[in-house]
């Protein structure tokens, strides 16, 4: 999402409860709410502009070094 306040416009004026807005500063902001069946939904922004994202060990799926140790810790 790029915009979470146009996303609560969206949220307000359709007449869907959601949660409070919430942020991580200077990371994420994000907003929670619910479909016609219950299921738990969400849409969050970015606070980081994309490519400027701090890189260190753990901090994307495809980490290999993440999941090569998890493996590596579950064999019997």
């Amino acid at each position: 999402m790029l915009d979470l306040s146009a996303a609560l416009d969206f949220l307000n004026s359709s007449g869907i409860e959601h949660s409070e807005p919430s942020q991580l500063p200077g990371v994420v902001a994000f907003v929670d709410f619910s479909d016609p069946w219950g299921n738990r939904l969400g849409y969050y922004q970015d606070l980081v502009p994309s490519g400027q994202q701090p890189e260190y060990r753990g901090t994307s799926v495809n980490d290999d070094a993440q999941f090569i140790e998890y493996e590596g810790s579950h064999q019997k």
